[in-house]
């Protein structure tokens, strides 16, 4: 099940935040993603606050916004 592996593969976030990629169309260290095709969890890195925000999930074919506000 789709939700299953997304939810799995999501789960590692706690222990690495920092285990995804940069995301390409950003250019910014503390934006990141986990592949999980064929979707993207595209994440917020926020260390002050010891945690991570899930800004979306989309499928890699789906056209990123050019502001990260209309994720």
């Amino acid at each position: 099940m789709v939700v299953r592996r997304l939810v799995l593969r999501s789960r590692q976030l706690a222990m690495l935040p920092r285990s995804g990629r940069s995301v390409p169309e950003y250019q910014r260290e503390d934006i990141r993603e986990l592949l999980v095709r064929p979707y993207r969890i595209i994440y917020l890195v926020l260390p002050e606050q010891e945690r991570i925000d899930v800004l979306t999930v989309r499928h890699y074919r789906q056209l990123l916004p050019g502001d990260l506000a209309e994720l």
